[in-house]
């Protein structure tokens, strides 16, 4: 995410996970802090739009290609100073077994005000 001022901001007790897929019927993220063991899982809200949402020609007409679904997964709790791994996909269709597994790692400091929005 980026401030006002420019400069990328995170907080070190999240972090959003978007995607997008044809279907999916239960999306979630599978996720830890060991690459061989994702041992939680978040699940996805997902959204989509149609041709009515957008403003008119050429992007209702020749320009339209369907854009499936778009999912956001929000991973809370995380620990400061922590590598995580994960996958994202769909639990009924098992999409994210064929994935690499990802992964980020969390921010080390916090604000003096013990805040958890900061600084990179």
């Amino acid at each position: 995410m980026e401030g006002a001022d420019g400069q990328s901001w995170c907080n070190v007790r999240q972090m959003l996970v978007q995607w997008s897929s044809r279907d999916a019927p239960r999306p979630e993220v599978r996720w830890g802090a060991d690459a061989d063991r994702l041992n939680r899982t978040t699940a996805a809200d997902s959204d989509s739009y149609d041709a009515d949402d957008l403003c008119g020609p050429p992007a209702t007409t020749a320009g339209w290609l369907e854009p499936g679904l778009l999912h956001r997964a929000l991973l809370t709790d995380l620990q400061p100073d922590t590598e995580y791994w994960y996958k994202y996909g769909d639990e009924v269709l098992h999409r994210s077994d064929c994935q690499s597994t990802l992964r980020w790692s969390t921010c080390a400091e916090r604000l003096e005000d013990g805040s958890q929005l900061r600084r990179c």
